[in-house]
């Protein structure tokens, strides 16, 4: 999921594609009727959880699928011999329980795709979403069974009133007659159809209903129109771009960008955005803070068609916040700002506590180095090899992929002050840009000098040699901060 990019079914959330910049995403087909199924449940009941099997028709695997399906058929009829070259499998009178490449825990990538869309689309990281693709011997329209948990119960009629009201849904629920949603009927309709519609036996506040769509038409084309329709019945809104400036201690955050498992800045940022702005925010940030790693200037850009004064947005979002995020500023910026693009200079301090005493109160923001006295002077006579315009790849560890490992430092300094019995030192560096754990490589680097084992001019070597083998360990993260950004 690229945060940057929305992802709309127009009657689920359309507010979200006046978030672009530049591109817009239609979702998967199985999860479009999905989703749009679950909007008013969720709107009114809040949807907790969700376990959903699929009936795909073959035309999801596009021309191929469907001259498959005739040409296995066929054969299995006549008897004859058939090798499948669309499907892992023949589809004729079978079902395939796989679509997709395996993607994670036994789960494949059509159906990551469900997991993960639908809490975005949603906006709703908490859902939880249980599915299993099967492909079918149907030519078109999506079949899915779909089990939905509600954090407040909602009873039959009250979800055969919420659908029938939602646009883009039709209810066929008659089962004592035979009337219900079948692929047959439904195929090239723009609509979603809805039937079986049952409480959950097994679960308390569930839900049981079974869902038809035309999947090249609502799952594919007519929701790509739509997004067209949308955008120009109600014109390009005006945009402006802000600077946020963000404070944060990254202790209980697995970094600053967004990941769907675990807790992030952007992550806990984005949610209270929405909130306020009811946007789906695309965020571009000065740095991606790795796990741990906190700032006290971090700089985030946004694209906003809000009209909220920044004053209000700022006070607003430090409501919402938790208490161990703060913004500091929210101030316009020029048209097309992008906090990482357009960054100068960055400063980042690394912070050491030098002693026999373990820290307290700043455990979590210190590297503890108790194995004798570090000499904060040499260590500055080491850094000061490192200022200029040089390669740096002996600095870098693996896992980036920059084009380029030159870079310049404009600044580093070391400096000592007494603290808990020992001695806090600071390595305070300033640049145009820096490679992947480069300062943390700095700082193990510096700490082999400062503690003896090497003398200053070693550093010149080890950048000589473009060898990240003959630097410094990496220290670890909890000492970093990103302390300010220079723009133009």
């Amino acid at each position: 999921m690229d945060p940057t990019v929305p992802l709309v079914i127009p009657e689920v959330n359309p507010e979200a594609a006046f978030t672009h910049q530049g591109l817009i995403a239609s979702p998967n087909c199985s999860t479009t009727q999905m989703v749009q199924s679950l909007k008013p449940l969720h709107d009114a009941g809040r949807v907790r959880r969700v376990i959903v099997s699929t009936y795909q028709a073959t035309s999801g695997a596009g021309v191929g699928g469907q001259r498959e399906l005739v040409d296995a058929s066929r054969a299995a009829l006549d008897g004859a011999d058939f090798t499948p070259e669309t499907f892992s499998h023949s589809i004729a009178f079978n079902l395939i329980p796989q679509i997709g490449s395996h993607k994670h825990a036994g789960y494949t990538s059509e159906e990551m795709k469900m997991v993960f869309e639908t809490r975005k689309i949603l906006g709703d990281e908490s859902i939880q979403v249980c599915p299993t693709c099967v492909r079918v011997p149907v030519s078109n329209c999506h079949s899915e069974s779909i089990l939905v948990e509600t954090e407040r119960k909602i009873t039959v009629e009250e979800a055969r009133e919420l659908f029938a009201a939602t646009p883009g849904l039709k209810v066929i629920d008659d089962v004592a007659s035979g009337k219900y949603p079948m692929p047959k009927d439904c195929d090239g309709d723009d609509d979603t159809y809805i039937g079986r519609i049952r409480e959950d036996l097994s679960c308390e506040n569930g839900l049981a209903f079974w869902c038809v769509s035309d999947n090249l038409r609502k799952g594919a084309a007519t929701n790509a129109v739509q997004i067209a329709e949308l955008l120009v019945r109600n014109g390009a809104r005006p945009t402006h771009w802000l600077k946020l400036t963000v404070a944060y201690d990254g202790a209980a955050y697995a970094g600053w960008q967004w990941q769907p498992s675990e807790p992030t800045v952007q992550g806990v940022l984005q949610d209270a955005w929405r909130s306020i702005t009811h946007e789906e925010p695309c965020f571009t940030a000065s740095g991606r803070t790795d796990a741990g790693v906190h700032a006290e200037g971090q700089v985030v850009g946004v694209e906003t068609t809000s009209t909220i004064e920044p004053r209000r947005l700022l006070r607003g979002l430090n409501a919402l916040l938790p208490d161990d995020v703060v913004i500091r500023a929210v101030e316009p910026a020029p048209t097309g700002f992008h906090a990482t693009h357009d960054a100068l200079r960055k400063t980042y301090r690394y912070q050491i506590l030098s002693g026999p005493v373990p820290p307290l109160f700043d455990r979590k923001h210190v590297w503890h180095w108790r194995a004798g006295q570090l000499d904060a002077e040499r260590m500055g006579q080491g850094g000061a090899y490192l200022v200029g315009r040089h390669d740096f790849a002996s600095l870098e560890s693996t896992g980036s992929e920059r084009s380029s490992t030159v870079r310049t430092i404009t600044d580093l300094t070391v400096t000592a002050r007494p603290a808990d019995g020992g001695e806090r030192i600071d390595i305070t560096v300033t640049g145009d840009g820096f490679l992947y754990n480069m300062v943390r490589t700095i700082a193990g680097t510096l700490v082999e000098v400062g503690r003896g084992a090497k003398p200053p001019e070693w550093v010149a070597e080890v950048l000589a040699s473009r060898d990240r083998g003959r630097a410094g360990q990496t220290a670890p993260p909890q000492g970093l901060f990103l302390v300010r950004v220079e723009y133009a």
